[in-house]
């Protein structure tokens, strides 16, 4: 009896010992299978560090998917709106490759319903699936299906699909499916955003190019563009040492002959009447062409540059203008307004001063015919510049030639005095000093205002 007691408690002892063995066993192949999950999301994950295009990151992806599973196909699907578009795709026998994958659309067949729901669907057999309506997948003999949504932020951007031959109940690894799929979701997304990057970095650098080519361009221009100006000044000045030098020459002659007439003149007094008249028109015509020589002269000498500037007191600048037009002002009684006070500037004082006598000089000349003649001088101030001007109540000037009297040899009235060079000579120092000079009048019979501004 004793000896049957001590064979029967080793043999609980052995049995007991086979099954703690047998249960260590099977946690270790427990314990493996997780690690070996772990290591191919890990593997996944690492992807995330390497900038790279979507191409490369599927292409990738499938095979660490395809090296924890070991499934007979793998598929990656991108969402394009509403269709799903194969990107890559593993298969463990050539047989189960498609030898055509039509685009799947979002809502059609298992892997677009899962895109549709937004959540994985599972299929032990697909055969016997009414969701399953592809074809293709049964006729290379498929039987287990894992459709996996993609999603990140709420939104599908693709599918991870993964196929059995045999049958493969995929619902017992949804933990570790969900997990995969999310990890391969994210490094789809940030294979897009870089690709997207990408794109817009190269858009980006032809904009820059295309900038910068319109940078070089532009300075080419604007260095054209200076040396044209330059040899355009140089010109100018050409042209006005000509025209300075031309009317001195015809001004020396014209003295000269209007000195002969005029001798010729008191010789033939009160010998012929006709040849008096003649030699009258004769020499009245040298007299104006010496006038306008002379006005030449002065637009050439006057206009050509500015002497030394200095800070210039233009209380005292409108006094010594006033001054020079005072016998004609007090001659012909006409009311003179002097708003001041006036303001100092910088520029060329003689040629400033030529500016308020021409100015001064056309109000006179044009209230000639005003029995109550009215000048008004004032200026006009802000922090940038300084608007100087002359108003009369003469004769006015109608809206079509307002334009025109700073022009060239331009007279408003024909048979007044002067060349109308006067004006012109007041544009060009005005001009000269980074200034402008306009006028304005409300028509004939309506007076002027003629203002000019300089920099404060």
């Amino acid at each position: 009896m004793e000896g049957e007691k001590t064979q029967f408690c080793m043999a609980n002892i052995d049995g007991d010992k086979m099954k703690e063995g047998s249960y260590i066993s099977h946690n270790e192949k427990v314990l493996s299978f997780h690690l070996h999950e772990l290591a191919a999301l890990h593997s996944i994950s690492k992807l995330a560090g390497n900038a790279a295009s979507i191409d490369v990151v599927v292409h990738a992806v499938v095979d660490r998917v395809f090296e924890c599973l070991n499934p007979d196909v793998v598929l990656i699907f991108k969402r394009e709106h509403d269709d799903l578009e194969l990107l890559e795709s593993k298969v463990s026998n050539d047989k189960f490759r498609h030898s055509e994958t039509p685009i799947h659309r979002v809502g059609e067949c298992m892997c677009g319903l899962a895109v549709k729901e937004k959540k994985p669907l599972y299929s032990l057999n697909i055969n016997t699936d009414a969701r399953c309506t592809w074809q293709e997948c049964k006729e290379v003999g498929l039987v287990s299906f894992a459709a996996l949504p993609l999603v990140i932020d709420n939104a599908v951007i693709g599918l991870l699909g993964v196929a059995s031959a045999t049958e493969r109940d995929f619902t017992k690894e949804n933990d570790f499916l969900e997990i995969l799929a999310f990890s391969v979701a994210m490094q789809m997304h940030n294979a897009i955003l870089y690709s997207s990057l990408r794109s817009k970095t190269k858009q980006l650098q032809s904009v820059n190019d295309k900038l910068h080519e319109e940078v070089v361009y532009r300075k080419s221009v604007e260095d054209t563009l200076q040396v044209l100006i330059q040899d355009l000044e140089r010109k100018n000045i050409e042209i006005e040492t000509f025209l300075y030098s031309v009317s001195h020459d015809l001004k020396n002659q014209m003295v000269t002959i209007s000195n002969y007439l005029q001798i010729y003149q008191s010789i033939c007094q009160g010998n012929c009447d006709d040849s008096k008249k003649i030699l009258g028109r004769v020499v009245n015509a040298a007299g104006k062409l010496q006038q306008l020589l002379e006005d030449l002269f002065m637009v050439a000498r006057k206009t050509r540059s500015l002497s030394h500037k200095q800070k210039i007191d233009c209380n005292l600048l409108v006094k010594d203008a006033v001054a020079l037009v005072r016998d004609r002002i007090d001659k012909r009684n006409i009311e003179l307004v002097i708003k001041g006070p006036f303001p100092f500037v910088k520029g060329d004082r003689q040629r400033l001063l030529d500016v308020f006598f021409n100015l001064l000089d056309n109000a006179i000349k044009f209230t000639e015919n005003v029995i109550e003649a009215r000048i008004e001088i004032g200026v006009r101030s802000d922090k940038s510049s300084h608007t100087f001007y002359i108003k009369d109540n003469g004769i006015g000037i109608a809206s079509g030639y307002q334009d025109k009297i700073f022009g060239l040899f331009y007279k408003l009235d024909v048979d007044s005095e002067g060349t109308g060079l006067g004006l012109v000579i007041a544009k060009r120092i005005i001009e000269l000093h980074q200034g402008n000079i306009d006028v304005a009048s409300k028509g004939p019979g309506k007076g002027s205002e003629f203002f000019f501004t300089l920099p404060a």
